[in-house]
């Protein structure tokens, strides 16, 4: 995979915010561990469903891709132009039962953007799971690339 320039702790945090919400969601979606069990009949002798989150990077045109995918509580289609708009929360008792304030997708949006990249989301709607792909520029070698600033907090619209 190439090599990327950023800020570590900006995208530490928009990553765990995904992973947390993938975990979360899909723990929501009648799951209640966020591990894979060993096997299915481990799964079955304790009771417990498991939520699975995949995780999948790949290098395609210049950019770095990664792919956090749930298989939770899912988005509504007519939902997903919206969903990193700040304080925007999916409004169905199913989620409300995680209380947040609604930033946490709209920070992951600014912090990826702040380092030249894009995310997306896919869903085939409600109880579907998610996808969501964060696309980094790849640093090959280019010497702009090379000097290019790291993004910072502070250049985070607010």
């Amino acid at each position: 995979l190439p090599l990327i320039l950023c800020d570590p702790a900006m995208l530490e945090q928009a990553f765990d915010d995904l992973l947390d919400n993938a975990v979360k969601f899909g723990l929501e979606a009648g799951c209640r561990t966020g591990v894979r069990p060993a096997t299915p009949a481990s799964n079955a002798r304790n009771g417990r469903s498991s939520a699975v989150v995949r995780l999948h990077t790949w290098a395609r045109d210049g950019y770095l891709h990664i792919s956090i995918t749930d298989q939770g509580v899912g988005i509504p289609k007519d939902e997903i132009d919206q969903i990193f708009d700040r304080f925007y929360q999916v409004d169905r008792g199913l989620t409300r039962s995680s209380e947040g304030v609604g930033i946490g997708l709209a920070l992951v949006k600014s912090i990826v953007h702040a380092h030249d990249g894009i995310v997306r989301v896919t869903s085939r709607g409600s109880n579907q799971g998610s996808t969501f792909t964060v696309s980094l520029p790849a640093a090959i070698g280019s010497i702009a690339l090379a000097e290019r600033p790291l993004p910072s907090a502070q250049h985070l619209p607010s």
